[in-house]
């Protein structure tokens, strides 16, 4: 739990001495003063109550200065030499300094004594001074003094940017969370008291940041909070802005044009909301951003390129929205992108070359959309993991989809796939789910989808596939679904199926099967569903 933040400014404070004998005896001098305000800043320290949490600095609980006063000995006798009542803005009572033997704290003193001694040396040097007995001489020392920085210890342009947020978005009908470690609900009725950092407002998080003057508000999380209406102009005054998370809320209008300001921002979150309007260009000025998800919104308009500058991205997420026109070749820039999802939308032509350039890509998310072609370039994404083009007008699967060796998951379905199902597919060891639902593939299927003894999931179904079943599909030890209904197959029902024993739904309707149900299928002890109609079935049903 951050503690109210204090500001340590260094000040001047000038001794103006006659007839003090030595520098020891001005160190001396020194070292009592700033001892007395290191007693008087000890006692303000913060301490911890039982339960864990800072209490309250007795700091900010009276107003009455402190006064340390320097006193300089010479022959026996006591002057007061330039005396700096220094108004220290630590509020408690007042403090006078005037007798060395009463200051206890003698191990500052040496300490001090030691550091201030360098500093009048260099002082004098500096200064072309003599110190001696008969010499007067100004000093310059430094001093701290804590001081309460700025009203509620943030800057007030960031908290006026959350009082806005909160009246923009009908903040009277948030919903806050009950739970008590998830903090206190917003509280703007005392600008002087109440602190979004220390309070623990709910949603905000905070941060010192350099001189230390104040806190800086560095997330606003507020997901499923019920914000209702637009997004205030003001919000670009938080500058120090990390995360800003709006997840599934009501925010309508635009996405605002200042968010530019925001460059340290490194998470923006907006979906699920009633978004309009188009992607700012200017969000290509946000460089430090590694998440960007702008999906379940009304966005219209084109991906634009200065998406490509945002060079540390590492999620890219603008699906189900209404954007238009072509994939941005400055995708490629992308170097760090993980994640890549622009699904459900209205984006055409072919997948560009420049996509081969994202190397670190795991998963890419393109259904929905009118992409046409036969995505080549998609074979160089070895890292690639999950891949979904379903609901697009792709015209082929490409032979170098077999370099693809980490790849998880391949969804093709309901596209225009024509020609044959690549033999490479049989390399993707790690494959545990195949679906090409839905097109117009033909030929036979590969006896190497065999090898993909990780397969789980395999859809064929309603393509122009022709010839018989492989034996080798009895290898997949653990398919929980084979799918191949609607399709030219001819042959018989191989007996190896009997080897599936984890399958729990086999469909091979309307087809062109022959010859008998083998008893084999007896052991499958998981099936759940085994759709056989539509065939050229003969012989008696096995009894199981």
């Amino acid at each position: 739990t951050p503690y109210p933040v204090l500001e340590i400014v260094v000040t001047t404070a000038v001794i103006s001495a006659s007839k003090i004998e030595n520098v020891s005896s001005v160190v001396s001098v020194i070292a009592n003063y700033a001892a007395c305000v290191l007693k008087q800043i000890l006692t303000q320290l913060p301490v911890r109550t039982k339960n864990g949490f800072p209490a309250p600095f007795a700091a900010f609980q009276s107003s009455a200065p402190i006064q340390c006063s320097f006193i300089a000995t010479t022959d026996n006798s006591h002057k007061s030499k330039s005396i700096a009542n220094k108004k220290w803005m630590i509020p408690t009572q007042p403090y006078s300094y005037a007798d060395n033997s009463s200051l206890k704290i003698r191990g500052f003193k040496l300490f001090l004594s030691h550091i201030l001694l360098l500093l009048l040396m260099w002082t004098c040097t500096a200064m072309g001074s003599t110190v001696s007995n008969d010499t007067d001489f100004s000093l310059s020392i430094l001093s701290l003094s804590l001081s309460q920085s700025t009203t509620a210890n943030i800057p007030v342009s960031e908290w006026n940017a959350l009082y806005d947020l909160y009246n923009a978005t009908s903040g009277e009908n948030w919903r806050w969370r009950l739970n008590p470690i998830a903090g206190i609900s917003w509280n703007f009725s005392d600008f002087s008291i109440n602190n979004p950092c220390t309070d623990q407002w709910q949603g905000i998080a905070c941060k010192f940041t350099t001189p230390f003057n104040y806190f800086h508000v560095t997330q606003i999380v507020l997901p499923s909070f019920r914000l209702k209406g637009r997004l205030p102009l003001t919000i670009n005054a938080i500058l120090q802005l990390e995360q800003l998370d709006f997840y599934s809320n009501r925010l309508t209008g635009f996405i605002p044009e200042s968010l530019c300001n925001l460059t340290q921002l490194q998470y923006l979150n907006f979906d699920t909301n009633q978004l309009t309007g188009i992607i700012p260009e200017s969000l290509g000025k946000l460089i430090k951003l590694q998440h960007l998800d702008l999906s379940m919104n009304q966005l219209s308009g084109t991906v634009s390129e200065s998406i490509g500058n945002l060079a540390q991205l590492q999620y890219l997420d603008l699906d189900t929205n209404q954007l238009t026109g072509t994939l941005p070749a400055s995708l490629t820039n992308l170097a760090y992108l993980e994640h890549l999802d622009l699904g459900n939308n209205k984006l055409s032509q072919s997948i560009p070359d420049s996509l081969s350039g994202m190397a670190q890509l795991q998963e890419l998310l393109l259904q929905g959309n009118e992409l046409t072609g036969k995505p080549e370039s998609l074979g160089s994404l070895t890292e690639l993991q999950y891949l979904y083009l379903q609901g697009n007008l792709l015209s082929g699967i490409p032979e170098s989809f077999g370099c693809l060796t980490q790849l998880l998951q391949v969804i093709f379905s309901l596209n225009m796939l024509t020609g044959t199902i690549p033999e490479s597919l049989g390399s993707l060891a790690l494959l545990y789910s195949i679906d090409l639902d839905t097109n117009y593939l033909a030929g036979s299927i590969p006896e190497s989808l065999g090898n993909l003894t990780s397969l789980q999931y395999m859809i064929l179904s309603a393509n122009q596939l022709t010839s018989s079943i492989p034996e080798s599909l009895g290898d997949l030890t653990q398919l929980i679904e084979m799918d191949l209904d609607t399709n030219k197959l001819t042959g018989v029902i191989p007996g190896s199926f009997g080897g599936l024993t984890q399958l729990q739904y086999l469909t091979l309707l309307v087809n062109k099967l022959t010859g008998s149900i083998p008893a084999s299928l007896c052991s499958l002890n998981q099936l759940l569903y085994l759709e056989l109609q539509g065939n050229q079935l003969t012989g008696n049903i096995p009894e199981c």
